[in-house]
């Protein structure tokens, strides 16, 4: 029997290449995510029907897009477990704790909410990095949209980096 036929990953620069098919404009959404630092080195993406939902595409369409991701060497696909972030430009992929130099205050973070040590959300918000209030707040609001139980506040924790950047500058972690 005939092997299928793949469509072999690009070879003209990123910058240059032009999707054509919505798996390719999901993929190049994705990568763009990943260049911003959205979905980091070293964390999971976002599961495939999220993906899917996300980008108003099929789950076929979403899983040829990671799997473009993964010939494009920007994620690892890993059989039975979540596919993880391998690449970003420019960014390092240990994650340094802020240097004491940097004055903290009021401003853009971008923040990452685990629960036991899984990321499941990320977003960006305005706050003081050194406000416990600030933080504790953001916090219980992202538990509440992730559907998770205040009761288990203790299992969270918000870690916190400079906008824009893998510098990371606290992480929170909420008592009852």
């Amino acid at each position: 029997m005939p092997t299928r036929p793949t469509t072999a990953a690009p070879t003209v620069p990123f910058d240059d290449f032009k999707p054509t098919s919505p798996y390719e404009h999901t993929a190049v959404a994705l990568r763009a995510q990943i260049l911003e630092g959205t979905l980091r080195p070293g964390l999971p993406i976002p599961p495939i029907k999220q993906i899917a939902t996300d980008h108003d595409t099929s789950v076929g369409t979403a899983q040829r897009a990671v799997k473009l991701l993964a010939d494009w060497g920007l994620v690892e696909l890993n059989s039975g477990r979540r596919t993880i972030v391998k690449y970003a430009a420019a960014v390092p992929t240990a994650i340094a704790e802020a240097p004491s130099a940097v004055a903290l205050s009021p401003g853009s973070l971008d923040l990452e909410v685990r629960q036991l040590g899984a990321p499941i959300a990320n977003f960006r918000a305005d706050a003081d990095p050194e406000d416990n209030t600030d933080l504790r707040a953001l916090l219980v609001g992202a538990i509440r949209r992730s559907g998770g139980s205040l009761s288990e506040i203790s299992d969270y924790e918000l870690v916190v980096y400079l906008a824009g950047s893998p510098t990371r500058v606290t992480t929170f972690v909420a008592t009852r």
